[in-house]
């Protein structure tokens, strides 16, 4: 578990410089239950003492997770928030920069804090600005009025105590009125360097230089102290297409994929394992991670949906390849019931790529237990001693996501 004071902190390192919290798995802080709207999520409690700040608080919980054997997690959405999350990316191992801002909230609840509400010291910038729309305004003046006479009992401090610093007297009078008064137009904004397509800078908020594309420098930042100058390297925009000497701005706008700073094309440079036929992933009787996040359409064209229900896959839909070779013949059923998405499966049997034969494909299927409500499976499929045959998986409706490809032999 991570706090952090700001963005900016966020930006630097996946250690909280407010608080951090490590957990094992099996501590009994740790609840989970399945009793939750989302299929194929579970609420997640963890009850600890950590420490916060006053102010604002960034709180995440990052799972320490084995990709190869768990799968990917991920946070679920909430309809309730200021419309925005920050994702830490502070190694750049994603590729957008230090930090990025999602356009969902995220669905963290923090509760239990105990602490008298009349005594929490304000933000001394913008303690009048009430209404949350960072600029104090005619709209907060309204709020110390309206909340006039009002004096809180430590369980709740009125709206319009804003004065005397640091932290009030709990009673909105004169004084909060005269405070309103002298912070009026005050821009409660933080406000940074924000490098733009063209090496241009300019001095914005973080979610105003999200908004343009921009690169974040940090909070408190100054166009000259900073360096807009972007290094180029190679751009993957497709499997087998790879350009030199693109900014990773410019390769984000092709919706190609940056390999980083000073790398240059070769044979192989977007050759991912999966991404293709020629490049499989071998796969075997058991369970098989796999992935379509950030795939390429392999090109290999639209499957035959005639006898596939669902299946709906689309022009320049993300797939993902593997290749199975069974040691006997017989009968297996190959299931993706443990992914985090609505998938499509097709199965083709051949020696290689350029000879593959269609020979059973679904959309969506039933019978397991405790699957996502849309998975793809195909049962009772025959297979031969050492034929080849190829796992080719995408997502309904383009959609992309991971999961667990399972090979049961009958």
């Amino acid at each position: 578990m991570i706090v952090y004071s700001s963005i900016d902190a966020a930006s630097k390192s996946l250690t909280g410089d407010v608080s951090s919290l490590t957990i094992e798995a099996n501590d009994p802080a740790i609840s989970v239950s399945d009793a939750w709207s989302l299929e194929g999520s579970s609420l997640v409690s963890i009850n600890v003492d950590l420490q916060t700040q006053v102010g604002p608080n960034w709180i995440s919980v990052v799972p320490i997770n084995s990709f190869s054997s768990n799968g990917q997690t991920a946070v679920a959405g909430s309809s309730i928030g200021d419309g925005y999350s920050i994702h830490a990316n502070p190694n750049g191992g994603f590729g957008f920069g230090p930090v990025t801002k999602v356009d969902f909230d995220t669905a963290y609840r923090v509760h239990g804090l105990t602490q008298n509400a009349c005594s929490t010291s304000f933000d001394e910038a913008c303690h009048g600005d009430l209404n949350g729309d960072s600029l104090v305004g005619v709209d907060d003046l309204l709020l110390v009025i309206g909340s006039w006479g009002q004096v809180g009992d430590g369980t709740f401090r009125p709206i319009g105590d804003i004065a005397p610093m640091p932290s009030g007297d709990c009673i909105v009078n004169v004084e909060d009125l005269l405070a309103a008064i002298e912070l009026f137009n005050t821009d409660c904004n933080t406000y940074g360097a924000c490098c733009l397509s063209g090496k241009s800078c300019e001095i914005l908020t973080f979610e105003d230089c999200s908004e343009l594309n921009g690169s974040y420098e940090g909070d408190g930042t100054f166009c000259e102290d900073t360096s807009c100058v972007e290094e180029v390297g190679a751009c993957c925009l497709t499997p087998f297409k790879c350009v030199d000497s693109l900014t990773q701005s410019e390769c984000i706008a092709f919706y190609g994929q940056f390999q980083g700073e000073n790398t240059a094309c070769a044979i192989d440079t977007c050759e991912v394992s999966g991404d293709h036929c020629s490049v499989a992933v071998s796969y075997s009787i058991g369970q098989n991670a796999y992935s379509t996040i950030g795939a390429f359409d392999s090109g290999f064209g639209l499957p035959d949906d005639t006898e596939c229900e669902w299946l709906n896959w689309e022009p320049g839909t993300p797939d993902t390849w593997g290749k199975f070779t069974p040691d006997s013949s017989g009968i297996v059923d190959i299931s993706l019931c443990n992914s985090n998405f609505d998938t499509s499966l097709v199965i083709y049997q051949g020696d290689h790529c350029g000879q593959l034969a269609q020979i059973a494909c679904n959309g969506d299927a039933e019978g397991e237990d405790g699957c996502q409500q849309y998975y793809s499976a195909v049962y009772d499929l025959p297979v031969e001693q050492g034929e080849m045959y190829f796992i080719r998986i995408s997502g309904w409706n383009s959609e992309s996501g991971s999961g667990i490809c399972t090979i049961d032999a009958e």
